[in-house]
């Protein structure tokens, strides 16, 4: 079974492959700076129709959306919902399940440490897939390869064994 795991966002990293096998990793940049909300989205639902069709996932995954708090710009927080709502559509829509955890949880499993600042927590997480002899080009990456690897680890019990280091 194929996951695909998600790290959404204008830039987006992507990690796909089955469990026990060396993920793909590649990003997608949904739109260029100041494109409208609408564009963004469009190039969403294209681009999960387009790794449905071509990778026949069992399981999507996604972080866990970040609380939005008082302050800032509204439009980051209403990118990434309204990104998160185009990939559950599509999954929903090619009947595909979808999954999210938490960033801290993700981070515990892949590196160890899940209250890392985040500097040093993209730091680690790409050092950790090269250590995995995972090639990832940037941190979008590596946080999809992450996220990539729990789901894995939580769906196939011989992938969670073979990535504990050696121990088994």
């Amino acid at each position: 079974m194929n996951i695909i795991a998600l790290d959404l966002a204008t830039k987006t990293g992507i990690a796909v492959g089955k469990p026990g096998c060396v993920p793909i990793c590649f990003t997608e940049v949904l739109g260029e700076t100041g494109a409208h909300h609408g564009a963004r989205f469009s190039q969403a639902l294209r681009m999960m129709n387009r790794l449905i069709k071509q990778y026949q996932p069992g399981l999507i995954v996604l972080e866990a959306p970040i609380g939005v708090h008082g302050g800032g710009s509204k439009k980051r927080p209403e990118v990434l919902m309204g990104l998160r709502a185009c990939v559950m559509g599509i999954a929903h829509m090619h009947h595909v399940p979808f999954q999210q955890h938490e960033v801290a949880t993700i981070r515990k499993h892949f590196i160890g440490h899940g209250r890392l600042k985040r500097v040093e927590a993209k730091a680690a997480t790409i050092k950790r897939c090269k250590q995995l002899g995972w090639t990832v080009q940037n941190d979008d990456e590596a946080d999809a390869a992450a996220l990539w690897d729990l789901a894995c680890s939580q769906n196939s019990r011989a992938h969670s064994i073979a990535n504990i280091g050696g121990l088994f």
